[in-house]
C-alpha cells in the first residue's frame, strides 16, 4: 500500500442500514468488524505520525538555514509596470517630508554652530 495515498473507504450506509446490519451480525463478525476499524486507524496514524515527523524535520532544517545566516540574492522582481510607477510615486511623495525635516535640521544645526562661533554665522547680527 502507498503510504502517501489515505486508505479508500467504501461509501458510508446510512444510518439505519447500519443499525441492521449490526443487529444481524454475530458477535464475531462484529470483533472482526471492529478489528478492521482498529487496523486501518492504526495505518491512518501511522501515516500521519510519517508526516509529522518529516515536517519536522523540514522545519528543523529551515530553522538551521536561518540560524546558519544562508545568503539570499533576488535575482528576479516580476511586477507590472503600472504597479512600480505607482510604488516609484508614493516613494517620491514620501521622500518630500524626509528631505524637508532633514533640510531643517541642516539649518538648526548650522545656526546653533554660528551662535557659538564654530562655524561662520548664516545670519547677519
Amino acid at each position: 500500500m502507498n503510504e502517501s495515498q489515505p486508505l479508500q473507504t467504501k461509501e458510508t450506509p446510512s444510518v439505519e442500514a447500519w443499525i441492521e446490519s449490526v443487529q444481524t451480525k454475530t458477535d464475531i463478525e462484529l470483533l472482526r468488524d471492529q478489528a478492521i476499524l482498529l487496523n486501518a486507524i492504526n495505518q491512518n496514524l501511522y501515516q500521519m505520525l510519517r508526516i509529522q515527523a518529516k515536517i519536522q524535520s523540514d522545519l528543523n532544517a529551515l530553522t538551521e538555514m536561518q540560524l546558519d545566516g544562508a545568503e539570499v540574492q533576488v535575482s528576479d522582481v516580476n511586477i507590472p509596470y503600472t504597479s512600480m510607477v505607482l510604488f516609484l510615486l508614493k516613494w517620491w511623495l514620501a521622500a518630500i517630508p524626509a528631505a524637508l525635516t532633514l533640510a531643517l535640521l541642516t539649518l538648526l544645526g548650522w545656526l546653533l554652530l554660528g551662535e557659538l562661533g564654530w562655524v561662520p554665522r548664516l545670519l547677519p547680527r
